[in-house]
């Protein structure tokens, strides 16, 4: 958008104002396209804006100059050619579009419009968590795939074999007791296998930093910060009521509050001071008692 400033009636300056394209949008859609995954950029702005977007991104197809209706038509168009279209978007003119889409993605910063529509909400003011969805639904699917033609193959096998139908042949019998464990050992294989997928790690993307590095890097230099000022958690030297040893005596114990970490201090070694001797008291003399 150019802005021509005048002054006195005299053309002074000419302004060109643009939205900044977020720093990771070109490495997701290189990303997208080494999985497979056609790009397009669909926005109300005028042609011309939407051509250099797209040329610094390198997206597949342009449609500038949409209004909501001609989006959801988009969309209705794309889904005729036998493709899955996935939308993502955070404003109220995407919401028709991401409910007409086949996945609708809506960035957590939206409108709160466009995150009802949509089927998936993306926590983060990120894109790179699209590809990230899209490997783990992969993935999970990939896993559903196993997870059936594991049990599958178990029961065609298991079954026929705790019924008896191969004792003929194998002179093999199971117990009902070994049955039954059979039986059992058949769902946790598949909750096994399932939970396999806590071990999930997002695919990288070029020029972009994972969730879970960014935790490791910050763990990593808060630990040498710490090591460095000399910074160790919390001991104290409390003793219960009752303890014969005095103030001071208890044996060393973590503190309870979690995570105070304080300067270590010099070690000194403190004296005991000496026992003071014991004061004995005369007795009184009873009345009429004699030395």
């Amino acid at each position: 958008t150019c802005v021509m400033v005048a002054a006195g009636g005299r053309l002074s300056a000419v302004l060109c104002i643009t939205d900044p394209l977020k720093p990771e949008a070109a490495a997701v859609v290189a990303t997208l396209h080494k999985q497979g995954v056609s790009c397009c950029m669909l926005t109300g702005d005028n042609a011309r804006t939407a051509h250099a977007v797209a040329a610094e991104l390198k997206v597949d197809a342009v449609f500038a100059e949409v209004l909501p209706a001609q989006k959801v038509q988009v969309v209705r168009d794309l889904q005729a050619q036998r493709r899955v279209v996935a939308m993502v978007g955070d404003g109220i003119n995407d919401s028709p579009a991401l409910a007409a889409a086949n996945v609708g993605m809506a960035v957590g910063s939206g409108t709160d419009i466009a995150i009802e529509a949509a089927d998936y909400v993306l926590m983060r003011d990120c894109l790179g968590d699209v590809v990230t969805a899209l490997h783990l639904s992969r993935c999970t699917l990939r896993r559903i795939h196993l997870n059936y033609f594991w049990a599958m193959v178990y029961n065609v096998v298991m079954i026929p074999l705790a019924a008896g139908v191969f004792y003929p042949w194998l002179r093999m019998q199971l117990p009902p007791w070994v049955a039954g464990a059979c039986m059992a050992f058949s769902s946790v294989s598949v909750i096994c296998s399932s939970l396999l997928l806590r071990r999930y790690r997002p695919p990288r993307i070029e020029g972009l930093a994972l969730p879970y590095e960014d935790a490791e890097a910050a763990g990593k230099e808060s630990s040498e910060s710490d090591r460095l000022l000399g910074v160790v958690p919390t001991m104290s030297h409390d003793v219960e009521a009752g303890d014969p040893r005095g103030s001071g005596g208890g044996a060393p114990r973590r503190s309870t509050a979690p995570g105070r970490l304080h300067p270590v201090l010099p070690s000194r070694r403190v004296s005991p001071s000496p026992p003071k001797p014991a004061r004995v008291l005369p007795k009184k003399k009873k009345s009429g008692q004699q030395d």
